[in-house]
């Protein structure tokens, strides 16, 4: 059966040390962000009809909150193949077009 709920992150575990190639050219690392006051890490993709429909909620409060010092960071971790909307050149265009404010990986 499919989880129809969230399991609750633990506020403060630490994250898990990745390296990942960004929409902006560059590959980013957790200890990139080491010297934000907090980082929040969203899981989303481009074909989901959830994220599409909170995109420009995100995006606000990605805007409200990097000038108080915290980073974002989204993270695509689709199947490519499965969803071909997910791929990285999508992922691109999506970003581009919607203006994100946070870096976008791919994994």
């Amino acid at each position: 059966m499919v989880l129809l709920h969230t399991p609750p992150g633990e506020l403060g575990a630490p994250a898990a040390v990745f390296t990942l190639p960004g929409v902006d050219g560059r590959d980013h690392s957790l200890g990139d962000y080491a010297a934000s006051r907090a980082l929040l890490v969203m899981f989303l993709c481009n074909h989901c009809p959830y994220v599409i429909a909170i995109q420009q909620r995100l995006i606000a409060l990605a805007n409200e909150m990097i000038p108080q010092g915290a980073a974002i960071v989204a993270i695509n971790s689709n199947d490519a193949v499965g969803y071909p909307d997910d791929n990285f050149a999508s992922m691109q265009r999506v970003a581009r077009e919607l203006n994100y404010p946070f870096d976008y990986l791919f994994d």
